[in-house]
């Protein structure tokens, strides 16, 4: 009879459990991650341990055939208190979705207005939620997931919510000196609020009249009540909703 010998570090390998990782904490909408202060990061190592939970809804600015576009989900949970908050949402480290909803899962979700994005750090890439407001008191959950065709084996997610800039349109003239300060015309504060400076945009009531010239996320007549959930720009019309800026 032959004799198998084996080594020490083969049987210590041998008695060794295989562990397995646990999901995130804030895998679950019940147990969302709570925001108490803004600025706030965290970065999430082992996304791909995320599930999705029955109750998980899809997300709402992503068309695409599946019913259910997304996996790996995370929860956090902020609440602005006694004032309107205006933030910026970036959450990147692969291919994700984010979506801020209010309600719950027994209730049912309800959207906000332009708080959905898909890829606006680029194709394929991380998804930011720029200058989206927030009301006084209001109860927002903020769903994380990642894009159901991204197959990569592991990920991390960086996770980071804070205050997003917010300029104030003070005059329905146009004009375009550079800056939007004082004296913002709604030119000024657009071309302001691209790319990593995207934030929200204040629009008083009035008529506005844009000469051509100026890339504004629609053509002809610009509605300030649009919002288009993949583009920076972020405009609110205070006072009157009927609101409208003509090109030229």
């Amino acid at each position: 009879m032959n004799a198998r010998i084996l080594s020490l570090p083969s049987l210590v390998a041998c008695a060794l459990p295989v562990l397995a990782v646990a999901a995130p904490p804030n895998d679950l909408w019940e147990n969302r991650t709570l925001i108490t202060t803004l600025p706030f990061s965290e970065s999430v190592p082992a996304i791909e341990t995320a599930t999705v939970d029955a109750t998980d809804p899809a997300m709402f600015c992503v068309q695409l055939a599946e019913a259910l576009p997304q996996k790996n989900s995370v929860w956090y949970r902020y609440s602005p208190g006694a004032s309107d908050a205006y933030v910026r949402i970036n959450s990147n480290g692969y291919d994700t979705l984010t979506m801020v909803l209010e309600g719950s899962p027994e209730s049912g979700f309800r959207r906000v207005a332009g708080g959905c994005n898909d890829d606006a750090a680029g194709q394929g890439s991380g998804s930011i939620v720029h200058g989206l407001r927030l009301r006084a008191g209001g109860d927002y959950s903020i769903l994380v997931t990642r894009y159901r065709g991204d197959d990569s084996a592991t990920a991390t997610l960086a996770f980071a919510i804070s205050a997003s800039p917010v300029r104030l349109v003070t005059k329905t003239s146009d004009s375009n000196d550079g800056a939007c300060d004082t004296d913002c015309s709604l030119r000024e504060a657009t071309l302001a609020n691209t790319g990593t400076a995207g934030g929200a945009i204040l629009v008083p009531a009035g008529r506005y009249r844009v000469p051509g010239g100026l890339s504004l996320p629609v053509s002809g007549v610009f509605d300030l009540r649009h919002q288009k959930e993949r583009d920076d720009h972020r405009c609110r019309c205070e006072g009157n909703p009927s609101n409208t800026a003509r090109r030229g």
